[in-house]
């Protein structure tokens, strides 16, 4: 067998969400 096929990178709109929430959550720390 060959090498393994690299992953599929996700959809665009994937890493804008994941990011949107990120900034939620760090924003809610900061809140306290």
């Amino acid at each position: 067998p060959g090498p393994a096929p690299e992953p599929v990178a996700p959809a665009p709109a994937e890493p804008e969400r994941l990011r949107s929430a990120l900034w939620r959550f760090l924003a809610s720390l900061r809140r306290g």
